[in-house]
């Protein structure tokens, strides 16, 4: 008889526990319930080695909005078949880091609610480039001066957004210097 009524009162506080921590996200600072999420920002590019910090804003019932960021459980999904299932990783914050060169695509997604049935989710791309332009593009220097190279990434990707006309492409650049490795040809 004692060891039902532990495993009553155990059952009952995990309960308790469960229901006092939904209820942060579950409700607003008036009681309000949670009936959506929104993560941002939506469809991201990123290079491998990239962060990108993911934002959860819910929106209750009687139309306000609180950063859930940090209340939410947030999951990465990437292709069943990729054999480097902790190539992207995402903190408890919402922060996804990229282990990965690339090319990969995957979802970041939010989920509360008593039951975890209130989510979102975003898609992400991890590209590399098709070329990279390096200027000044023919550099010359005196002796023991320095002269800083930018490295400039074209991209052509499949679009992310919705509604893209089939077949269509993004084309984009972005600055690439920090992410490669330079090696002098010149050892004067």
């Amino acid at each position: 008889m004692k060891n039902s009524v532990r495993f009553v009162h155990s059952i009952m506080a995990v309960l308790c526990l469960f229901v006092l921590v939904s209820c942060g996200v579950s409700r607003d600072d008036y009681g309000a319930e949670l009936v959506s999420i929104e993560v941002t920002p939506k469809n991201v590019y990123l290079l491998g080695g990239d962060t990108q910090q993911f934002q959860a804003i819910g929106t209750y019932a009687n139309n306000s909005t609180k950063d859930i960021t940090s209340l939410v459980r947030w999951s990465v999904s990437l292709p069943h078949s990729f054999p480097f299932q902790d190539a992207v990783q995402i903190s408890d914050s919402g922060l996804l880091t990229t282990n990965y060169l690339g090319p990969l695509w995957g979802s970041v997604f939010a989920e509360a609610g008593v039951y975890w049935d209130i989510f979102d989710g975003t898609a992400f791309r991890i590209v590399v480039p098709n070329s990279v332009e390096i200027t000044p593009v023919d550099p010359s220097m005196a002796a023991g001066t320095s002269l800083q190279l930018t490295a400039l990434g074209a991209f052509e990707e499949v679009p992310l957004r919705s509604g893209a006309p089939a077949g269509a492409t993004d084309i984009f650049t972005r600055d690439v210097t920090e992410k490669l490795s330079w090696v002098s040809s010149d050892e004067a």
